[in-house]
């Protein structure tokens, strides 16, 4: 009976592991990644589908000296002009993204620390909004 229930077990364990229908080369699992979201944002006009300046966030990567261009959104971050963050991110990859899309969705994990400041060294053009 106990060989039989077990049989019984490993058999429906392997129709579930046969039935997975992710492909081999999808993109597995996220990542929690460290940023600096500066207190102000920048304008860029760059974008080749977009004909209109698109405001997006300043941010230096844990590490990093400069600022950079952050053009995703961040699901579940509220930003305050004026304040400076720093941040854990939730990196997502997306297997299939559409084609004018982000390959990844950045999803806040947690605010580890947000002041009420200027960031220092901001590029020109940075603008408090």
């Amino acid at each position: 009976m106990h060989r039989l229930l077990l049989l019984l077990l490993l058999g429906c364990t392997a129709l579930l592991a046969a039935c997975n229908d992710k492909p081999a080369d999808e993109p597995t699992g996220s990542e929690i990644r460290r940023y600096t979201i500066a207190s102000h944002r920048i304008y860029i006009d760059n974008i080749p589908e977009i004909t209109i300046p698109v405001l997006c966030y300043l941010v230096k990567p844990d590490g990093e000296n400069r600022w950079q261009r952050f053009h995703d959104r961040i699901e579940g971050f509220s930003y305050v002009p004026g304040t400076e963050y720093d941040v854990e991110l939730e990196i997502i990859p997306i297997a299939e993204p559409p084609a004018d899309a982000s390959d990844r969705i950045f999803r806040l994990h947690r605010v580890l620390r947000q002041e009420v400041k200027v960031s220092a060294d901001l590029p020109d053009g940075a603008v408090c909004r």
